[in-house]
Protein backbone atom coordinates (compact mmCIF):
# COMPACT_ATOMS: atom_id res chain seq x y z
CA UNK A 1 0.00 0.00 0.00
CA UNK A 2 1.22 3.47 -0.88
CA UNK A 3 1.98 4.89 2.57
CA UNK A 4 1.52 8.45 0.75
CA UNK A 5 -1.96 8.05 -0.03
CA UNK A 6 -2.62 7.51 3.88
CA UNK A 7 -1.17 11.05 4.51
CA UNK A 8 -3.05 14.30 5.30
CA UNK A 9 -1.68 17.37 3.55
CA UNK A 10 -0.34 18.40 6.80
CA UNK A 11 1.68 15.19 7.41
CA UNK A 12 2.71 15.76 4.06
CA UNK A 13 4.04 19.17 5.03
CA UNK A 14 5.37 18.20 8.64
CA UNK A 15 7.73 15.21 6.38
CA UNK A 16 8.56 17.87 4.12
CA UNK A 17 10.07 20.40 6.59
CA UNK A 18 11.89 17.53 8.51
CA UNK A 19 13.47 16.41 5.50
CA UNK A 20 14.53 20.22 4.60
CA UNK A 21 15.65 20.80 8.01
CA UNK A 22 17.58 17.46 8.01
CA UNK A 23 19.49 19.19 4.59
CA UNK A 24 20.79 22.16 6.30
CA UNK A 25 21.79 21.15 9.58
CA UNK A 26 21.75 16.98 10.44
CA UNK A 27 20.13 17.20 14.22
CA UNK A 28 16.12 18.16 14.15
CA UNK A 29 14.20 18.42 17.09
CA UNK A 30 10.62 19.62 17.79
CA UNK A 31 11.26 23.14 18.21
CA UNK A 32 13.19 23.55 14.89
CA UNK A 33 10.13 21.86 13.31
CA UNK A 34 7.85 23.96 15.13
CA UNK A 35 9.85 27.49 14.56
CA UNK A 36 9.86 26.53 10.69
CA UNK A 37 6.14 25.72 10.24
CA UNK A 38 5.31 28.10 12.94
CA UNK A 39 2.76 25.63 14.86
CA UNK A 40 3.04 24.92 18.56
CA UNK A 41 5.52 22.17 20.05
CA UNK A 42 2.56 20.06 21.20
CA UNK A 43 1.42 20.03 17.35
CA UNK A 44 4.94 19.07 15.90
CA UNK A 45 4.82 16.21 18.98
CA UNK A 46 1.20 14.70 17.26
CA UNK A 47 2.29 14.65 13.97
CA UNK A 48 5.92 13.54 14.69
CA UNK A 49 3.99 10.30 16.53
CA UNK A 50 1.50 9.78 13.68
CA UNK A 51 4.81 9.71 11.87
CA UNK A 52 6.54 7.52 13.50
CA UNK A 53 3.42 4.84 13.71
CA UNK A 54 3.41 4.54 9.91
CA UNK A 55 7.15 4.33 10.15
CA UNK A 56 7.93 7.48 8.23
CA UNK A 57 10.44 9.17 11.24
CA UNK A 58 12.11 7.44 14.23
CA UNK A 59 11.94 9.72 17.29
CA UNK A 60 13.50 9.46 20.89
CA UNK A 61 11.45 11.35 23.64
CA UNK A 62 13.37 14.57 23.72
CA UNK A 63 15.57 13.21 20.91
CA UNK A 64 16.17 14.05 17.01
CA UNK A 65 13.74 13.55 14.69
CA UNK A 66 15.01 11.69 11.63
CA UNK A 67 13.05 10.19 8.41
CA UNK A 68 13.25 6.78 7.56
CA UNK A 69 14.02 5.60 4.02
CA UNK A 70 10.44 5.96 3.43
CA UNK A 71 9.93 8.63 4.99
CA UNK A 72 12.83 10.30 2.98
CA UNK A 73 11.29 9.37 -0.35
CA UNK A 74 7.49 10.54 0.46
CA UNK A 75 9.02 13.45 1.62
CA UNK A 76 11.25 13.66 -1.73
CA UNK A 77 7.42 13.46 -3.63
CA UNK A 78 6.05 16.07 -1.71
CA UNK A 79 9.11 18.66 -2.20
CA UNK A 80 9.29 17.65 -6.07
CA UNK A 81 5.35 18.72 -6.65
CA UNK A 82 6.13 21.89 -4.96
CA UNK A 83 8.98 22.58 -6.83
CA UNK A 84 6.97 21.87 -10.08
CA UNK A 85 4.20 23.78 -9.22
CA UNK A 86 6.27 26.63 -8.03
CA UNK A 87 8.37 26.81 -11.20
CA UNK A 88 5.42 26.84 -13.10
CA UNK A 89 4.08 29.34 -11.39
CA UNK A 90 6.76 31.84 -11.49
CA UNK A 91 8.81 31.05 -14.45
CA UNK A 92 5.73 30.12 -16.80
CA UNK A 93 2.15 32.26 -15.04
CA UNK A 94 4.95 34.75 -13.55
CA UNK A 95 3.05 34.80 -9.96
CA UNK A 96 5.32 36.67 -7.86
CA UNK A 97 7.28 34.40 -5.69
CA UNK A 98 5.75 34.97 -2.15
CA UNK A 99 2.31 33.82 -3.94
CA UNK A 100 3.52 31.28 -5.65
CA UNK A 101 5.51 29.59 -2.11
CA UNK A 102 1.78 29.93 -0.50
CA UNK A 103 -0.15 28.14 -3.92
CA UNK A 104 2.19 25.65 -4.42
CA UNK A 105 2.04 24.72 -0.81
CA UNK A 106 -1.84 24.12 -1.13
CA UNK A 107 -1.81 22.52 -4.02
CA UNK A 108 0.83 20.20 -3.71
CA UNK A 109 -1.49 18.15 -1.98
CA UNK A 110 -4.15 17.18 -4.33
CA UNK A 111 -2.60 17.55 -7.88
CA UNK A 112 -2.99 14.10 -9.60
CA UNK A 113 0.34 12.43 -10.26
CA UNK A 114 -0.53 12.16 -14.06
CA UNK A 115 -1.22 16.57 -14.02
CA UNK A 116 2.02 16.69 -12.34
CA UNK A 117 3.86 14.55 -15.06
CA UNK A 118 2.06 16.87 -17.81
CA UNK A 119 2.73 20.06 -16.22
CA UNK A 120 6.65 19.29 -15.69
CA UNK A 121 6.89 18.29 -18.92
CA UNK A 122 5.25 21.82 -20.21
CA UNK A 123 7.70 23.48 -17.77
CA UNK A 124 10.38 21.53 -19.79
CA UNK A 125 9.28 22.02 -23.13
CA UNK A 126 8.28 26.15 -21.87
CA UNK A 127 11.51 26.78 -20.22
CA UNK A 128 13.73 24.56 -22.89
CA UNK A 129 16.47 27.43 -24.19
CA UNK A 130 17.33 24.90 -27.43
CA UNK A 131 14.27 25.33 -29.48
CA UNK A 132 13.76 29.22 -29.87
CA UNK A 133 9.97 29.43 -31.36
CA UNK A 134 9.62 27.68 -27.52
CA UNK A 135 10.71 30.21 -25.85
CA UNK A 136 9.22 33.24 -28.04
CA UNK A 137 5.91 31.91 -27.14
CA UNK A 138 6.28 31.89 -23.41
CA UNK A 139 7.57 35.60 -24.53
CA UNK A 140 4.33 36.57 -25.83
CA UNK A 141 2.45 34.85 -23.65
CA UNK A 142 4.30 36.99 -20.54
CA UNK A 143 3.67 39.93 -23.16
CA UNK A 144 -0.07 39.22 -22.87
CA UNK A 145 -0.05 38.76 -19.10
CA UNK A 146 1.68 42.67 -18.70
CA UNK A 147 -0.60 44.02 -21.52
CA UNK A 148 -3.64 42.57 -19.50
CA UNK A 149 -2.36 44.13 -15.99
CA UNK A 150 -1.89 47.68 -17.24
CA UNK A 151 -5.36 47.49 -19.07
CA UNK A 152 -6.69 45.98 -15.65
CA UNK A 153 -4.82 49.04 -13.87
CA UNK A 154 -5.98 51.37 -15.96
CA UNK A 155 -9.87 50.11 -15.85
CA UNK A 156 -8.90 50.21 -12.21
CA UNK A 157 -8.06 53.86 -12.07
Amino acid sequence: MDKSAELSPSLEDYLEAIALLQKRRRAVRVKDVSRHLGVNASSVNSAVQTLSQKGLVTHEHYGYIELTQEGEKIAGHVQRRHDTLLTFLTKVLCIPQHIAVQEACAMEHHIRSRTLERLSKLNSFALSEEHGERSRWLERFHQLLEDSEAHNRRDAE
